[in-house]
This record gives C-alpha cells, sequence and structure tokens, in this order.
C-alpha cells in the first residue's frame, strides 16, 4: 500500500505523495483509459462499421495509441 505524508507551512497544509502512489494511480490510468479505448473500437466495430469501412481516418482511435498520463500537482 502507498503510503502518503502531508506538509506544512505558515499558511498551509498540503498533501505529498509518494512516488510508490504516483506510480499506481498513472498505471491505474493506463488501465482504465485502455478499457476505454477498447469500448470505443467495439463500439465502432459493433455500430459503425460501414462508416469506418469508407473512411477510416474519421474514427482516429481505431489506429494503434498509446497512452500518455500528464498530471500536474499545484498548491494553490
Amino acid at each position: 500500500m502507498a503510503r502518503a505524508r502531508f506538509d506544512s507551512d505558515e499558511k498551509w497544509a498540503w498533501w505529498v505523495p509518494s512516488r510508490q502512489w504516483a506510480r499506481a494511480w498513472v498505471d491505474g490510468a493506463r488501465q482504465y483509459w485502455a478499457l476505454v479505448i477498447d469500448d470505443y473500437r467495439g463500439r465502432v466495430t459493433d455500430y459503425y462499421h460501414e462508416r469506418y469501412q469508407d473512411n477510416p481516418d474519421a474514427f482516429w482511435l481505431m489506429k494503434p495509441a498509446h497512452v500518455v498520463v500528464a498530471v500536474c500537482f499545484i498548491h494553490i
């Protein structure tokens, strides 16, 4: 299980995720979006097969995709 710590200064307290937690979050996001893309591809195959055959460029997620997860932690 990933651990987290809280740091604080005069006014603010913020959560500092561990590297293990951040890696688990990114891996989970990649798995989730891979499922979403697979579902999309299944729906295109089922419902839009003729349109996909006519214009495959209109369905760009049918092409091989690499999921990139960008995370930004900000302090407000």
